[in-house]
């Protein structure tokens, strides 16, 4: 009906249910077919832009998820809150919209939000820097869980640079760290931002880097975790590596990362200490342990190897992004 957009017929069906006008349901079946006219059609018969369900779901968050860009449009012009959290996931409508890939949306959202976390893991640095301007007590925003915004960085090492230096400028910590023990230096690193880790470490309290010995003991760590998978050996390769992966998943991600692949018959296959110097040399984005070796050789007195890695192209299959 209200697709037909029959504005009498769903208003004479109002005058007998007014109940109907606090229902999501209308509402978000057009935000997800992008059907604008149906939305102001319901506007103009009493629903509100900022109705919403038991998890305080919005029309915007349906509209982010979908990519709805001209309902998004109009439940802007219309008043709708900008970054409700809804109690499901803890998403505001750029978080939909960045879990969705909605390109459009983020683009929309991402001039008006003030989710700091979502425009600093998006590049919206112009955004970023009105928004702390105005509050700066935005720029230290944590969570015991995903650390803060320095942790959610875009992909382009440029615009990351900006977000930090913007981010640091404004009082953000960078030596917060995430549940897994991380800092925003570390999960940098991992994604290959090597010039981004630098600058994090560098702004933070001075602290032991990794030297090449810590390196050969990461080796035994995982050699050891390899063989024998006793939960105490685990659990320091998991702290070497971030990667919490059961014992067997762990030995095949070995495996596959080495380039070795079990033959016909074969149960079971050992690794050695030079096989896992490789792998955390790798892991560090050398490509052999003696370009690791001799890069930490090279460093002047008082440098790190963590903290000085040379950019250079990060390998797939170490890349790791998002929330």
């Amino acid at each position: 009906m209200l697709f037909r957009i029959d504005r009498a017929t769903a208003q004479a069906l109002l005058t007998g249910h007014p109940e109907y006008l606090q229902s999501t349901q209308a509402i978000f079946a057009a935000a997800k077919r992008d059907r604008a006219d149906v939305v102001e059609l319901l506007f103009d018969l009493g629903v509100s832009p900022d109705v919403s369900d038991r998890e305080n779901q919005r029309p915007l968050h349906i509209a982010a998820y979908h990519d709805s860009i001209n309902v998004g449009s109009l439940l802007l012009e219309r008043g709708a809150e900008i970054d409700p959290v809804e109690s499901n996931w803890g998403n505001t409508p750029l978080d939909a919209a960045v879990y969705s890939d909605s390109v459009r949306m983020i683009d929309l959202l991402g001039r008006v939000s003030r989710d700091v976390w979502n425009l600093s893991f998006t590049g919206k640095v112009e955004r970023l820097r009105e928004i702390l301007a105005a509050e700066p007590q935005l720029a230290r925003v944590s969570s015991k869980q995903y650390g803060n915004p320095l942790f959610w960085l875009p992909e382009d090492e440029a615009k990351s640079i900006d977000v930090v230096e913007l981010f640091l400028a404004n009082g953000a910590d960078p030596s917060v760290t995430n549940a897994d023990g991380q800092t925003a230096a570390d999960r940098a690193e991992r994604r290959g931002l090597f010039q981004v880790a630098e600058m994090l470490r560098s702004a933070s309290t001075p602290a032991t880097r990794p030297t090449l010995r810590q390196y050969e003991t990461m080796a035994t760590n995982l050699l050891e975790a390899y063989r024998t998978g006793e939960p105490a050996a685990m659990e320091r390769h998991w702290n070497d590596t971030w990667h919490r992966r059961s014992w067997q998943a762990m030995r095949s991600y070995v495996l596959a990362d080495l380039g070795k692949t079990p033959g016909t018959g074969d149960k079971d296959i050992d690794i050695s200490l030079d096989d896992a110097r490789l792998w955390v040399a790798r892991d560090h984005g050398f490509q052999t342990w003696e370009g690791l070796s001799d890069f930490v050789a090279a460093l002047p007195a008082g440098k790190s190897a963590i903290a000085a890695t040379p950019v250079m192209p990060w390998r797939g299959d170490r890349r790791t992004t998002g929330y």
